[in-house]
């Protein structure tokens, strides 16, 4: 796939997920139907751009349980609008920071190749790996 069809693929299903969560936050869905929802639009986005990505939803490990992980993404949900708070943007970070290291050691890679997601729908923290210490962005 040429870059202006990824580009176009990338539009599309950040439009498909947007739509998603304009239907489905009004009804204010359990985590786990929130969660479901959005993988599947991710795993349908990974087949239509022809990514191999190896999913596991629950994936258990000895620092916790990932809702789901995506290659070496780790995505944890939360429920929708909880992430207003400082204090469990504090806890949903660390919970990505604890599952990315869990993974890198048991998987052995190196943590320079892995981030994570923390997202309720309403906001999303991005957390990587770099020059030896994780970065968190603000929520947006």
């Amino acid at each position: 796939m040429g870059k202006n069809g990824l580009d176009e693929l990338i539009c599309l299903y950040a439009s498909k997920i947007k739509d998603c969560l304009q239907k489905l936050l009004p009804r204010k869905p359990n985590h786990t139907e929130f969660r479901q929802s959005i993988d599947q639009l991710l795993l349908e986005f990974c087949s239509k751009a022809n990514l191999k990505v190896q999913w596991r939803a629950d994936y258990t490990l000895s620092t916790g349980e990932a809702d789901a992980v995506f290659n070496r993404l780790v995505i944890e949900y939360k429920q929708p609008g909880t992430l207003r708070s400082s204090r469990k943007v504090t806890e949903a970070v660390n919970q990505v920071k604890r599952y990315i290291l869990g993974i890198a050691q048991e998987q052995r890679h190196k943590l320079t190749r892995m981030a994570g997601v923390v997202f309720d729908g309403r906001y999303i923290i991005f957390v990587r790996y770099r020059m030896g210490d994780f970065q968190v962005e603000t929520p947006v």
